[in-house]
């Protein structure tokens, strides 16, 4: 691993954007037990929950939410299967589409994800085919910009108070993952990540933004950076002793020189177990750094929750809290988290929650849309 990163970073010392090498100021998240089996009850790490079940139309069926985002009016939800952007008011009803599949003006074949800029007004949809599409916040078409050529574009992020935007593609060594473009001029002005490609596809959303930063990590490499200017900048690093990646397995992977075979090795240790895990979400706010884990192979796969607390070292592990019920969390707040309510624990809830809250769940059918679950941190934790 030593020698593919000092690989990494000659290659990245060529572009104007660069991996920064400030290991001192790098801090270690140390987590043990990562495996030990202990659960927590919800009112170990939340002091309320509040559900809010997303209005079924014909116009509107869900079938694999990806990413929500609230905003003033409610709450942006991805869907990633369809693909498609809509929006819920506060209490979950329907409020609209943002564009639509085909291929006339403002409307798309595929999305991988999307922006909103709620002081600008304007939400931006990405196209893994390598364009944006801009709508103002009603959701009227407003312009479709071209981006320079790659073979796929999975993840962006607003740079620079919306100045800029950060785009991710899953690519080949000797490419950029990372490209910076201007929003006015709609040029590249840098670009860095010369990463394996086969190692980055396990994570195909790795940026998260939090206090007016945006940080980049990936899905077996512990490490998390932060954009700084023109850098990306080691911020923090998971550690979780025994429990953790092998480096050297990572570097055994990318001495495989045929990709497939590349691919084919990886996948197999991770339905073995051999690779333990993958990270498919990082995020943070002032108390808690998170990563959430998923081991094995396949969609139907638990996260595996992993809140490492700032101020006091202490995490909380946990597939399934005591009562039963599983948490994914789709965004990370200062003071909550939003996760969805599979169908199946829909019972669960009936003692954690006050009978008119309860009622707006106790009808709900299999086929309906998924249910959003905001999860309240308490203020302390026992």
């Amino acid at each position: 691993m030593k020698k593919l990163l000092f690989v990494l970073i000659l290659l990245s010392l060529s572009y104007s954007c660069s991996v920064q090498q400030k290991a001192n100021e790098e801090i270690k998240l140390q987590v043990t037990g990562l495996n030990s089996g202990m659960s927590l009850s919800v009112d170990e790490l939340f002091s309320s929950i509040q559900v809010i079940p997303l209005e079924t139309m014909d116009s509107c069926l869900l079938m694999n939410v990806e990413k929500v985002v609230p905003c003033k009016d409610g709450y942006f939800v991805f869907d990633n299967l369809k693909p498609a952007l809509y929006l819920f008011d506060r209490s979950g009803r329907f409020v609209r589409e943002v564009g639509r599949k085909g291929n006339g003006p403002g409307e798309f074949r595929l999305l991988s994800d999307f922006m909103i800029d709620e002081k600008e007004g304007r939400i931006t949809l990405l196209s893994q085919y390598g364009f944006l599409l801009e709508y103002d916040w009603d959701g009227n078409y407003r312009d479709k910009i071209t981006l320079p050529a790659k073979p796929n574009y999975y993840s962006a992020a607003l740079l620079d108070n919306g100045q800029s935007w950060a785009l991710w593609s899953c690519v080949d060594t000797e490419d950029d993952g990372i490209t910076i473009i201007d929003r006015h001029s709609h040029t590249s002005v840098n670009s860095c990540w010369n990463n394996d490609r086969i190692l980055d596809m396990g994570l195909m959303h790795p940026f998260y933004s939090y206090n007016e930063n945006v940080y980049f990590g990936s899905a077996y490499q512990s490490r998390v950076y932060r954009f700084e200017s023109d850098s990306l900048v080691r911020e923090y690093s998971w550690d979780f002793g025994i429990d953790g990646i092998d480096e050297k397995l990572l570097s055994d992977y990318a001495a495989i020189e045929d990709i497939g075979e590349r691919n084919r090795k990886l996948l197999q240790d991770l339905k073995d177990g051999i690779l333990p895990y993958s990270m498919e979400c990082h995020a943070q706010n002032s108390r808690f750094y998170y990563v959430a884990l998923r081991s094995g192979f396949g969609m139907h796969r638990p996260f595996k929750n992993v809140f490492y607390e700032k101020q006091t070292g202490r995490s909380f592990v946990f597939e399934k809290m005591k009562e039963g019920i599983s948490v994914r969390t789709l965004f990370l707040a200062e003071d909550y988290l939003i996760s969805v309510l599979p169908y199946e624990e829909v019972s669960f809830y009936k003692e954690l929650l006050d009978e008119n809250e309860y009622a707006k769940i106790s009808d709900m059918k299999e086929d309906d849309n998924m249910c959003l679950v905001k999860f309240v941190f308490s203020s302390t934790t026992s």
